[in-house]
């Protein structure tokens, strides 16, 4: 992964490379909650993968991510 990198010219730090979307596709549902059961792994990775993507969505509004 490449090391973000400052913008001289712009005073600012560079955009860093896309972070592409994850898509679930284990059938679990979302909830804000990661528990120790083996019973709802699927439904951790989803939240997880969740949490991630309005990470994703969260540094590209703030333009600090590219979206391509």
């Amino acid at each position: 992964m490449a090391q973000p990198t400052f913008d001289e010219d712009k005073g600012q730090w560079a955009k860093q490379a896309a972070i592409v979307v994850l898509t679930d596709t284990t059938g679990g549902a979302v909830t804000d909650a990661v528990d120790d059961t083996t019973a709802s792994v699927k439904d951790d990775i989803a939240s997880l993968a969740a949490k991630i993507n309005e990470l994703r969505t969260a540094l590209i509004n703030a333009g600090i991510l590219a979206t391509d």
